[in-house]
């Protein structure tokens, strides 16, 4: 599999250092299209970031919201006894 991935890197680094001409038309509507291709991707980035982000915040407050609340039961027994 790694060897898979290294050759398909190489191809593609070959490909784009000697690129071949192409001889095609590209009409104004495609500058468009990859124009929103390149914003929806990042826009896609961002809400994946977001929500992963989230997800971290809401594990993290739930481990520490339990900590204190185990430490706050402990002060209660040992400030009762």
């Amino acid at each position: 599999m790694k060897y898979y991935k290294t050759a398909l890197s190489g191809i593609l680094l070959l490909g784009l250092v000697f690129p071949v001409v192409a001889y095609a038309y590209l009409d104004p509507g495609t500058g468009s299209y990859i124009l929103g291709i390149i914003i929806a991707l990042f826009a896609g980035v961002a809400v994946a970031f977001r929500v992963v982000l989230r997800k971290i915040i809401i594990f993290l407050g739930s481990i520490f919201s339990k900590a204190a609340q185990t430490k706050k039961k402990d002060d209660g027994i040992n400030g009762n006894a």
